[in-house]
């Protein structure tokens, strides 16, 4: 029913019986929304080729890539590489599981995939307060969802009861709040939670305790200030950046040896099986099991840097049509470790 589905497949209608021609109607592109992802054939949800047929005759045939391919339709043994990746991308399943193996810098604090510094004193106004960030390679903290809004809020009030405003990275540009990144660029910002009247005319934003008594704490609106340093307008801050992804134990610093289960790029996209040759066809071709090839390579879409392209870290093909591969977020600990033994590095899994 994907508003693009005569591209891949044909349906003859002729074929379908009455009762259900209405499940074989093209959905509108206002009600589908397909991720970036392809057309999916081996979807457990696609139907077969002679799904509710009422002449014995074919009711859908493969056509296009999908017919030079060979693809089979129908299957109902399990979902595919793309009902995953789509899943994983609806409910950022990929970005929860790094939060797993990820690390901060002493001093600083983690929660989910990014690390925090709370900085008390000196107390700055908005330009200051982002200049001081980014000496860290950080930004004034982006409150992204309510799980990170509860941390923020609880966490502050909790370590530094008698502080009331802590400045976070909203400003106000041409009366519209945008988060400002580590390169003063703005973003749009998807999630807000601002007190009742707030941000009224104020133009930048804080995390306010009405009282050093109360543990009640919210959203509002505070003044940028000037760069000067003076008392008006000058609070205590937070700092954010990424957490750090631990890096395993490896010869060389390609990650040639990684043989973990982390099956998503960098940027959280699924990543698509080493044996398929859909979305993108490849030369990348295994040559045994996971457990029998050289290169680690098998039927799964686990990250690697196999030999007939090597790259600089271990990397993937992806589920999305328009981005045919992107590197893993895999490091190699900048001090290789020497083997004399022929065991497997440290497991580096997006599992629990």
């Amino acid at each position: 029913s994907r508003p693009d589905r005569d591209d891949y497949v044909e349906v003859l209608m002729e074929n379908v019986a009455s009762r259900y021609k209405k499940d074989f109607e093209k959905l509108n592109k206002t009600l589908v929304n397909s991720r970036g992802y392809p057309y999916d054939y081996l979807s457990i949800m696609h139907y077969k080729e002679f799904t509710f047929t009422n002449t014995g005759d074919e009711t859908i045939k493969v056509k296009g890539i999908g017919k030079k391919l060979r693809m089979p339709i129908g299957q109902r043994t399990a979902m595919s590489n793309i009902d995953i990746a789509q899943l994983n991308d609806m409910y950022h399943c990929n970005k929860k599981q790094d939060a797993n193996e990820t690390v901060c810098l002493p001093g600083w604090t983690k929660f989910q995939r990014s690390c925090y510094k709370f900085i008390k004193r000196p107390k700055y106004q908005f330009a200051a307060a982002v200049k001081y960030c980014r000496e860290f390679n950080s930004y004034l903290a982006q409150v992204d969802n309510k799980y990170e809004d509860k941390f923020l809020k609880k966490y502050v009030v909790k370590k530094y009861p008698n502080t009331l405003r802590w400045r976070l990275g909203g400003r106000k540009i041409n009366d519209t709040f945008y988060w400002i990144n580590e390169h003063n660029e703005p973003i749009e910002i998807n999630y807000s939670n601002w007190a009742e009247g707030h941000p009224a005319k104020y133009t930048s934003m804080v995390l306010r305790k009405h009282n050093k008594t109360t543990k009640a704490i919210s959203w509002q609106g505070a003044w940028t200030g000037s760069f000067k340093n003076v008392p008006k307008n000058a609070y205590s801050f937070i700092c954010e950046r990424p957490a750090k992804r631990k890096c395993i134990p490896g010869n060389h610093s390609d990650g040639r040896e990684y043989r973990g289960t982390l099956a998503h790029t960098f940027s959280g996209i699924t990543c698509q099986n080493w044996n398929l040759q859909y979305p993108h066809q490849h030369k990348v071709i295994p040559k045994g099991t996971l457990q029998t090839d050289p290169d680690g390579l098998g039927e799964h879409n686990y990250c690697r840097n196999p030999s007939k392209i090597r790259r600089n870290r271990p990397w993937c093909y992806t589920t999305k049509s328009k981005i045919e591969w992107e590197y893993c977020d895999i490091h190699i600990c900048s001090k290789p470790v020497k083997r004399t033994d022929n065991k497997i590095p440290e497991r580096l899994t997006n599992r629990n």
